[in-house]
């Protein structure tokens, strides 16, 4: 075994001291009397250090106010910024998550300016060179190659669809966990040198789910990250899909199974039209050529990726796209209904899907609280207001809620 002595610094820095003057010896001593002096004023150094500590950063924005940030003008100048230094000032900046892929090389220079133009334009703009594109998958952009970024909406729909479908065959009976990985959202975050493997298993581990197949996710190490308020199924598709890479539900619902990315999956949906089925079906195809239409009665059946439903529905309902103030309130409407031992979480997302309003919660921050979204409720409304209604669902649960706008923020009391 070879073994090397090292010398103390100051023998080997004996010059030095010989020419400041300052023998080994007194320097010693002088180093004693400043460590005496540091020790004896401790006291007033720690508190000066505490009042200095850098401010926590903004809450990250979702819901409504994510979606409004992403459209609201900017204006700004880069000249060879790095890709990752652009991004994380601008998601600071404007307080959203920017999920950058990890095929894209964070030290890309990227130049631009611009001038009163959409955040999201900006991000798309700046992503254009580098053959990428945008998407906004629940309360994350994520920036990518534009094959996967085409995808990623898609992906996550039919995820979401498919555990609907499980839920109510009644073929099997799915697990609590599957519930919770549909409707619950909660914030992921991770470290510098953090694997997707781990950041799979965290947030598998979350919503009480097995991973089979996760061999299949190469070795990284990623950059720290946050998905704020998000569903496992938006969660494991924007780690996933890094590598081309989606999940299918099991049988029972109780976990996933990593499998590779379909190369251009699509969504069904139905439009009722009708007496204009046979003309929309003639006139849509020119605004929407990569879509597929078909007409059943006074019903429109379109297949095709979620951002084609997007622009049918602006066509289909062009009142709906008339651009509002941010976190605007939205037109008054009334509630009469009445339910009886129904479980909040379920109604919760009955709720949603049948009006505009979207719940925005960390399911995690409530479970530590001691509240449980499965307890069940009963409610008898009548030409309820909103603000009355969530008062009503919401009473004797622990919860207090703000409406902003058509989102519903949910704290613990």
């Amino acid at each position: 075994m070879l073994t090397r002595q090292i010398e103390p610094i100051w023998t080997r820095s004996h010059t030095i001291w010989r020419a400041s003057g300052v023998t080994p010896c007194l320097f010693a001593k002088i180093c004693g009397l400043l460590c005496v002096c540091l020790l004896s004023f401790s006291g007033t150094i720690q508190p000066l250090a505490a009042q200095q500590a850098p401010p926590k950063p903004a809450a990250l924005l979702t819901g409504t106010r994510f979606a409004d940030t992403l459209l609201n003008p900017l204006s700004l100048s880069w000249t060879e910024r790095p890709l990752r230094t652009g991004m994380n000032e601008l998601g600071e900046l404007k307080r959203v998550s920017i999920l950058l892929d990890r095929r894209l090389d964070p030290s890309s220079p990227v130049s631009l300016e611009a001038q009163k133009i959409a955040v999201m334009q900006i991000i798309k703009q700046a992503a254009k060179p580098l053959n990428a594109d945008i998407s906004a998958v629940g309360n994350v952009l994520y920036v990518g190659p534009r094959l996967t970024a085409q995808r990623l909406r898609t992906m996550v729909d039919l995820r979401h669809d498919e555990i609907l479908t499980q839920i109510n065959s009644g073929k099997v009976k799915p697990a609590p966990a599957a519930i919770t990985a549909r409707t619950n959202r909660r914030s992921i975050a991770w470290d510098d040198l953090t694997t997707p493997t781990e950041i799979v298993k965290l947030i598998a581990e979350k919503s009480e789910l097995t991973v089979d197949g996760i061999e299949a996710v190469p070795h990284d190490l990623w950059a720290k990250g946050i998905l704020p308020s998000v569903t496992s199924s938006e969660a494991l598709q924007l780690i996933l899909g890094q590598f081309d890479l989606s999940f299918e539900w099991s049988e029972t619902g109780k976990g996933v199974r990593v499998v590779p990315l379909p190369e251009a999956p699509r969504v069904e949906r139905m439009y009722e039209v009708g007496t204009k089925a046979d003309q929309l079906a003639k006139s849509l195809p020119q605004e929407v050529p990569e879509a597929g239409i078909t007409v059943k009665g006074t019903k429109l059946i379109v297949s095709g990726r979620s951002e084609e439903h997007d622009q049918i529905d602006a066509i289909l309902h062009p009142n709906r796209q008339v651009a509002r103030k941010p976190n605007a309130a939205p037109p008054q409407v009334l509630f009469t209904f009445e339910v009886k031992n129904v479980r909040l979480i379920d109604f919760m997302q009955n709720f949603e899907k049948q009006s505009d309003f979207r719940f925005d919660y960390d399911a995690d921050e409530l479970e530590q609280a001691g509240i449980k979204l499965t307890r069940e409720i009963t409610l008898k409304m009548q030409r309820a207001k909103p603000a009355d209604l969530f008062r009503a669902m919401f009473a004797d649960t622990g919860i207090d809620f703000e409406i902003d706008g058509t989102t519903v923020k949910l704290r613990p009391q």
